[in-house]
């Protein structure tokens, strides 16, 4: 009935209406009649035509002052990477991309007091996306940091009730698999094996001519490296760890059904008989490996730029007055570098990687072309 009454008045003074202006015999009263038409229809359909201007706007900039929230994060999630990140811009893409490859559903992100794009691309590319939860928890000054353990402590707390798995991994590591010991993800085989948890250790990444292939992706540019026991990091089963401050592996666990606390934490830590000798048909030569199909290839420096900007130049300046060899920031690189040339482990499936990556890299460019220097 109301529906019907609302037609009728609308239509009365439509009809009105086109009697008077046909007469045309008293513009007043037509002029009344019009104003009334259009106080009636505005009433009765003004909520359907003005109903688009009440959305609000979103321009895509979020405040990382709390959490910053993500679509997807009222489901629990399977597998999630928590760590921090210090201007990471130039590889940020690539680190993301790749682990969601392998399986990574979300990542819990805390900036260390970045001072490139940084913080601008994880927020309107990565949150954006979903892939992302940011986090920004210590105001950075000169005399004060945030505490690395504190980060840690704080980014497992958000992430431990929504993964099933978690795992502390950093943007300079990347996990890796030995294709002869497992063919698939790292989500694949958590949900096939269902392990309480998985120690990964790493393989250091070096090469001297790292400066010649600027424009490829970190993981084309190294081909070479060795066993880096002091390297490990785990992925836990969020259920059983009850506080987690170090990069390796938590600080305390509940007791699984069957599994000693401290059975969890023997195993979690280094042993040498975790490695066997592997020959590499190309040199003939033999290097250590692990036992375990995933490993972390670790990039201890992803470019010379990253050389001479960090490392390099607190080598070459550490020395002062007493540096009379005047040995250069790229001698010292390359010196370092050259005595860890031994053939990576798992290089092919590092080149598959590499396409796929490149692929995903692509559509991402596409999609925020604003940011096409750090999506290559």
């Amino acid at each position: 009935k109301q529906k019907h009454f609302k037609t009728t008045a609308v239509c009365s003074c439509i009809r009105k209406l086109l009697q008077m202006l046909k007469h045309n015999n008293n513009l007043c009263v037509s002029f009344n009649i019009i104003s009334i038409c259009i106080i009636v229809l505005y009433v009765f359909t003004g909520h359907k035509l003005c109903a688009a201007s009440t959305v609000p706007e979103n321009n895509g900039v979020v405040s990382i002052s709390a959490t910053v929230p993500t679509s997807g994060l009222n489901k629990k999630h399977f597998l999630c990477f928590f760590t921090n990140m210090q201007n990471e811009a130039t590889n940020l893409a690539e680190w993301i991309e790749y682990h969601s490859i392998l399986g990574v559903d979300h990542f819990f992100l805390a900036d260390d007091c970045s001072f490139d794009k940084t913080v601008e691309l994880t927020q309107n590319v990565f949150v954006k996306e979903g892939k992302v939860t940011l986090y920004q928890l210590s105001p950075c000054t000169e005399t004060h940091r945030p505490d690395e353990s504190r980060l840690i402590r704080h980014l497992y707390n958000q992430a431990k009730d929504i993964c099933e798995y978690s795992s502390y991994i950093n943007m300079d590591d990347f996990v890796t698999v030995q294709t002869n010991l497992y063919n698939g993800t790292l989500a694949e085989y958590l949900h096939e094996k269902s392990p309480i948890y998985l120690k990964l250790f790493s393989q250091s990444m070096n090469q001297a001519h790292v400066l010649l292939r600027k424009k490829k992706l970190v993981i084309e540019r190294f081909h070479q490296g060795e066993v880096a026991l002091n390297l490990h990091k785990s992925v836990i089963k969020s259920k059983i760890a009850t506080d987690w401050t170090s990069p390796h592996f938590p600080n305390s666990f509940t007791e699984p059904e069957g599994v000693q606390v401290k059975t969890i934490v023997q195993d979690l830590k280094v042993h040498e008989n975790e490695l066997y000798d592997v020959t590499i048909p190309s040199s003939e030569s033999k290097t250590r490996f692990f036992i375990y199909p995933f490993f972390l290839n670790h990039y201890v420096l992803k470019s010379l730029t990253e050389y001479l900007c960090g490392r390099g130049n607190r080598i070459y300046t550490a020395g002062g007055s007493s540096n009379t060899w005047g040995i250069n920031p790229l001698g010292l690189f390359e010196d370092w570098s050259r005595t860890r040339r031994k053939p990576a482990v798992a290089q092919d499936f590092t080149n598959l990687m590499a396409t796929k990556v490149h692929h995903n890299l692509k559509q991402l460019t596409e999609k925020y072309p604003v940011y096409w220097q750090f999506l290559q």
